[in-house]
């Protein structure tokens, strides 16, 4: 095997790790909106922001490391001060806490079988 095919092997797993890791940042982004959370941040990647954009509340962004990424939700956490508004995460009970926090693996899950029956539609060859 020869060194560009390697390299590009490799850069085809990390296209694919980071789509699994859109994928599960955006099931959190869609349930907090449903929810009716204030997103701050969705970033595809860590680090600081090279270019996006901004609609409404939200900063839209492709970092630094574009490997990963996250969604930042207004009072997500105690540290980031919360203020007990209403668009706050900690502000939601906790079945809608619970459904932002497992909408990603959810989400998951959903594409795995969207790509499992895409696969075996178009034809998938095995021995």
């Amino acid at each position: 095997m020869s060194f560009l095919t390697s390299l590009f092997y490799i850069f085809e797993v990390a296209f694919g790790v980071g789509l699994i890791i859109f994928v599960h940042e955006l099931g959190h982004f869609l349930m907090a909106r449903r929810m009716g959370v204030r997103v701050e941040v969705f970033s595809l990647g860590f680090g600081p922001r090279l270019f996006g954009f901004r609609r409404g509340p939200t900063d839209y962004r492709v970092s630094y490391v574009p490997f990963g990424g996250y969604v930042k939700m207004a009072g997500e956490s105690p540290e980031m001060g919360v203020t007990g508004a209403p668009d706050e995460f900690t502000s939601k009970s906790v079945g809608a806490r619970t459904l932002i926090a497992a909408a990603g693996v959810m989400m998951n899950l959903f594409t795995g079988l969207l790509i499992f029956c895409l696969a075996f539609a178009v034809g998938v060859k095995f021995m």
